[in-house]
């Protein structure tokens, strides 16, 4: 083996990295939802919901995938549950028409979508910006 011969009037320059670090990436936040659904039956491992209150359109829904954070006597739950599942249930937060319904139902609903509005916010770590602290955009 023959050694490569060293000058000493040569510098090496500094090596460039072949790669970079990654990024840190954020936590997906998006990953979990919050939805107003109407609970249509229930077996031991799994719910019978819908958004629309349509009995035709109802999906079975495993109980393992779902977190039901609140439950009204009409018939009304908001469950937290991954958004791959919802998407491929798809179950969506979506107008309902109200027509015919009694003023018990109607107020049952419109706060469980207050209440999943709510949670999908806290789930995505939305803040309202306060009164108090402006930012530098707000100011000018």
């Amino acid at each position: 083996m023959r050694n490569a011969p060293t000058f000493s009037n040569v510098i090496r320059l500094p090596q460039r990295p072949n790669s970079y670090p990654r990024r840190p990436l954020a936590p997906n936040r998006n990953a979990m939802t919050a939805l107003a659904l109407f609970k249509h039956g229930e077996t031991e491992k799994a719910l019978k919901v819908s958004d629309c209150n349509d009995e035709s359109r109802a999906v079975w829904c495993p109980k393992a995938m779902l977190i039901v954070e609140c439950e009204a006597p009409e018939g009304v739950i908001v469950a937290a549950m991954p958004q791959c599942v919802a998407e491929q249930k798809r179950l969506w937060p979506r107008f309902v028409d109200r027509e015919g319904w009694s003023e018990a139902k109607i107020d049952a609903l419109n706060e469980a979508e207050a209440f999943a509005a709510r949670k999908r916010n806290r789930l995505r770590n939305y803040r309202p910006s306060s009164l108090g602290h402006f930012g530098r955009n707000q100011f000018a």
